[in-house]
């Protein structure tokens, strides 16, 4: 999933989590591995996806905001179709 405004920090408190972010759809996505204490900032319209690589794993995630369905993007390619639309718009960010 992605979110059109939120800001995250992940933290890895246990076990090893495979991140994956997508920028653009003509991008590789990168891997990010998270050991126990590692984090990663994860900026607005970022996709991200998580992998729990052991049974233990735990994740904790802080967000710049409060819950709010409406900043979500739950589709690969809307969030491809949003992304684009915004770099267009916005070369600044």
């Amino acid at each position: 999933h992605a979110h059109h405004t939120t800001k995250q920090f992940a933290i890895c408190i246990e076990g090893d989590i495979d991140v994956i972010l997508h920028k653009d759809r003509y991008l590789a996505p990168v891997t990010h591995t998270l050991k126990k204490g590692d984090s990663l900032y994860i900026p607005k319209l970022v996709w991200d996806e998580q992998y729990y690589k052991t049974k233990n794993s735990k994740l904790l995630v802080l967000c710049s905001t409060k819950y709010d369905k409406d900043d979500y993007i739950d589709s690969l390619e809307d969030f491809f179709d949003i992304r684009e639309e915004y770099d267009i718009n916005n070369t600044n960010y």
